[in-house]
Order: C-alpha cells, then structure tokens, then sequence
C-alpha cells in the first residue's frame, strides 16, 4: 500500500498487536525509502513544473451550474488559469487570462488550520459540461502547476448507473503541506498530526490508476458520472441512484459514515466494482473542514471507550472490530506487498495473477485456464493488494471467514503477497454477492489493476479489459460493456479481427467468425476445452485464413495424422473424428 514509514510500521506493530507472528521490523531508513517510493509512484499532485505558484479548492467537488473557489499564492506577477476535462481524455473547457498575482501568508500551524487565502477566483461550472474528472492548470512564465476536481451531474444518474469516486481522504492523509501530515515521513518535525485541513494545498491531486481508468471507460464508449468520496460522507443518498459504485486506485481512508452508506447500498442492491487495493483501512472522521486520524494507539482518540465504533484507527482493529472484508470480501491484512520495496520483484515473476476459477463467467473470451498467469507484463498485482485468508481444498482456494472475509467469497485469482514482518499473505481477485437483493462486489484487489486497462492511448492488456469489461457487462447489461449496447465499429478491437473487444469471444487470437462449439461464451480459437482450439486453428489453417507449424497444435500428441509430415485434410479428419466423436 501507498504508506509512510509510521505506516508500514504502524501497521506491523499493530498486527503483532491482533496476535499476528511477530517479527523484526525492516530499520526505518529502509521503510522511509519504501514509502517514499510509493508514494510518488502512485500518486500525482501535481505537474510539478512550477514552484512559484500552488492553490487550492474550496471543495473536492462541485455540480454542473454551481461554482467552486480557487484559492491561489504566487510570486509571479501574473498567472492564467486554464480547465481541462478528464472525461474525453483532456479536454479544453475554459481560461482565465493574465490574472494580477499575489503571494500569500499563512498561518504556522497552517496544515490545521488551512491556508486562509484570501479572495479567491470563482470558477462556474456551466450545466454543459459533463460529470467527471477536470484539471486545472496554474500557469507562470516558470511552468505548470495543475489541481484536480471532480464536476458531478446535477442530475444524478441520469447519464450512467454507473459512479466513480475519487480518493480525496487518502490524498489528504498523505499531504503534508504546511508542515504534517497524518504520516511522519510526510511531517516537518517527523511527528505526524492527527487532525490536518482540508483547505490547503498539495491534495486536490489525482491518482494514475484512476486516470486510466478514465481514460479506458473513454475509449470503451462507456459513459460514468463521477463524485469525491467526500460526498458520500456528506450525503447518505448520493448512490441511491445509481447501480453500480466504482473505487480505483488506492482509497485508504473512509469515515464510518462513508461504509455505512456503502453499505447500505449493497444490502439494497447496489454493485460494487473495486478496482484497487489498500482498500478501507483507516477509519477517519471529519470534524467541519478537518481531517482526524489518531491511528495507533487507538486510546489516544479522545472516542475511545466513549463510541469505539468511531474510534479513527484500522477498521479490523480490537477496538473498532469491524475487518473491512464484511464489506469488500478482502483486507490488506491477509494481503500484502509486492513488486516494490525489494519485495516480490516483477523481475523475478511477481506482478500477475494466477487463475484458479477459469470456468467462472468473468473469464469469459479470455482462454484462460486454471495455472494460468495474466497481467504480469504490465504488473497489476501491486503495490498494495488485498486478499481473504484461504485453504487449499481439492486444488482450489476456499476462504475461511477467519479474516472476516464472507463465506461466498469467491477466489478468481491469486497472487502472493508479503506484508513483512507477518508471514506471506495473498492478493486474491474475487467475487460475493451481498444480501437478498441482488446487491453484488467484484474486487481485484490490487492498487494498479488499471495498469493493465490502459496505457498511453491503448489498451495495455487485452485479458485485464476484457475481465473488466465482462463484469461491467453483467452489472450494467445495458451499457455499451454489453455486445448488445456497444457502438458497432467505434469500439477497440485488440486482436484486429473485425470484432470489437466488448463483442469478442476471443479478445486475444483472431477469430472474425466467432465460433464457440460448445457455446460456453469462449471462442473456440482461445477455449481451454482439451483439444477444440487444436481443431479449431486446423479448420483456418486448411481454410486459409492461418499459416500454422504442427508444433503450434498442442492439445493432442500425434501430428501429422496423414503421416506425410504436412498438415492437410487428412490431419483435419483425423482430430475431429477423436474430439468429436
């Protein structure tokens, strides 16, 4: 997970804590470059080009036909102002020119009291434009530096049923702008704070995973509306209308109220698709414009043994007693690291995931079998993961519920995970529905799932967007993740075979015919089923359509039938009288 060195050794001490195997720390120096490293891999809150100029936002979002105040300090004699959209991928919408500047005080203990920056530039946010992730850039003759923001549909619901939301709390945790942050690496003085500002600068900043992500629905034509985690604190209907709510990334920390609501959806019937890792452990709570998070030990909460429940350290804690697997089906706690920190490298074959329920509908069109491996090329298993404690029965993982994990939680994939200095965890990708009223959650379960969604102006893994795209097919059937909803000839076709990725059944081999012989959703091309695929490419092979050696027909053992060293009817004949008959 994104963490400081209190962090990492918060977390570990306090596992020991919960009667987790002891052990010896990591020193310190390692974790403080442990976590540094993190942090500036994942989180980006800014351009940092310019150093002479940095602003803030009286809010993490706003609706269409509202505004939202930007407060701003700078050396510069003059600055522009320029708003971007993230919802088409970058997107001019409006500038504010050769503005007069002004360099502001602040006051010394201003990361908990905010910055104070007086008479802000009001930006109005026209009713035009859409709900989603936009940039701001502040602009110098010495560079950029840009502001994230969230614009929400004043609607809502009405252009999607499906709500991103972003990871405001985490990028106020990690900011230590004006001398702490709730992490010591981040403080001034090394001693974290347990209450920080949210009116400062340094946290309207976004995470990569969810700019990819945008970028992916973007070019997959589904359309979201978007909000910051912040609402679904402030507002208890935010998500009733919609169906589908979706956390990208790394989205740490969440206030009691903010799981009481998500939880309240699911058990209505709301669909959860997570995408990150880290998810939901730190309690926080918000007092006006303030951020508290006492951590560890939790009787330093003014809360505790008064309403332990609201007491602000990890939700799995003894004294708040409510594992974040209730909700998510997985906790970091029986997850862990990897590919970072020296820790399970992608260079020795971490970063992907091993399949263990190939024949589960949300594999479908990949030809993925159980022991196959999928996305290690571009390591989505990391930082962070999360996992659901497990048995081996009969070759496949079976959760324990010992974690708080739920029972029907169901294990796709796996990876290991070590979370020092307990012993290996895993990263498991899974699937639980919730409730009795369809309410439903599909958890990848690692931070940079989405490094596998997208990468500059591409897919990045055929395999991770069309397993994405299958649950966003089910949860949203009449969204363009659905064949039958997807805009023929606009959508990405990665195999170019003339089938759109959302329509085809072999997302990774191309097959334009698209025959699935036993009609379970897997082209025969790529389907694990012994021998079928081999008959398959034969069939092209013979047809034209493919050049193949006899050694690329793997699923049976005696090539060629005919004997004659070539492959031709005679071979065809053969196989398809031993598979099919």
């Amino acid at each position: 997970m994104v963490s400081s060195n209190s962090s990492l050794q918060e977390k570990s001490i306090f596992s020991m804590n919960q009667s987790h195997h002891p052990g010896t720390l990591d020193s310190k120096a390692w974790m403080l470059l442990c976590n540094i490293f993190l942090f500036c891999a994942i989180l980006q809150p800014s351009d940092l080009l310019a150093d002479d100029i940095e602003g803030y936002l009286s809010a993490f979002s706003v609706a269409q036909g509202e505004s939202i105040n930007l407060h701003i300090s700078t050396s510069a004699s003059s600055y522009d102002v320029r708003v971007y959209d993230w919802v088409t991928r970058y997107t001019y919408r409006t500038e504010y020119d050769d503005l007069t500047g002004t360099e502001h005080e602040s006051p010394d203990d201003a990361w908990g009291v905010g910055a104070q920056w007086p008479n802000p530039l009001q930006i109005d946010i026209p009713d035009s434009w859409p709900s989603g992730l936009y940039k701001i850039d502040l602009v110098t003759d010495n560079g950029v530096a840009a502001l994230f923001f969230i614009v929400r549909e004043n609607i809502p619901g009405s252009t999607s049923n499906i709500l991103l939301l972003d990871n405001s709390p985490t990028s106020v945790a990690y900011n230590g702008w004006g001398g702490k942050a709730l992490y010591d690496f981040k403080s001034a003085d090394g001693v974290r704070a347990s209450s920080v500002s949210l009116l400062r600068p340094g946290h309207h900043s976004t995470w990569q995973e969810q700019k990819k992500f945008v970028e992916w629905v973007d070019a997959m034509n589904i359309p979201i509306e978007a909000a910051s985690l912040m609402d679904l604190h402030n507002d208890a209907d935010l998500l009733t209308p919609y169906q589908t709510v979706a956390i990208v990334g790394q989205s740490e920390y969440w206030s009691k109220v903010m799981r009481d609501n998500l939880d309240n959806f699911l058990e209505s019937g709301g669909q959860a698709l997570i995408l990150g890792g880290d998810t939901m452990f730190w309690q926080a709570r918000f007092d006006g414009d303030n951020m508290i998070c006492y951590k560890n030990p939790p009787t330093n909460d003014p809360m505790y043994g008064i309403d332990n429940s609201v007491v602000t350290t990890s939700f799995t804690s003894t004294t708040v007693n409510d594992p974040e697997n209730r909700t998510l089906g997985v906790s970091f706690w029986s997850g862990g690291f990897v590919n970072c920190c020296n820790v399970l490298p992608a260079s020795e074959g971490n970063g992907g995931f091993t399949v263990t329920a190939s024949d589960h509908r949300f594999f479908s069109g990949t030809g993925l079998m159980d022991g196959d491996v999928f996305g290690q090329e571009h390591t989505i298993v990391g930082t962070s993961t999360d996992g659901a404690a497990f048995v081996w029965v009969d070759g496949q993982p079976v959760v324990t519920g010992t974690d708080g994990s739920p029972l029907d939680f169901e294990i796709l994939a796996y990876a290991p995970a070590q979370r020092p200095p307990t012993p290996d965890g895993n990263g498991t990708m899974g699937y639980f529905e919730v409730g009795s009223n369809g309410g439903r959650v599909f958890n990848s379960a690692t931070i940079d799932w989405a490094d596998g969604l997208w990468s500059g102006d591409e897919i990045a893994d055929p395999l991770v967007s069309k397993i994405t795209l299958n649950v966003l097919a089910e949860f949203e059937p009449m969204s363009a993740a659905n064949c039958a909803y997807a805009p023929n000839g606009t959508s990405i076709d990665s195999d170019e075979d003339g089938v759109s990725d959302v329509c085809d059944n072999c997302v990774v081999i191309s097959n334009p015919n698209q025959v699935d012989s036993d009609s379970d959703g897997t082209g025969d091309y790529c389907d694990p089923d012994p021998g079928l695929r081999d008959l398959y490419l034969l069939e092209q092979h013979l047809q034209g359509e493919i050049v193949l050696n006899s050694g690329e027909l793997s699923r049976v053992d005696v090539y060629p039938a005919g004997g004659d060293g070539q492959l031709d009817l005679s071979d065809w004949l053969v196989l398809q009288k031993r598979l099919l008959n």
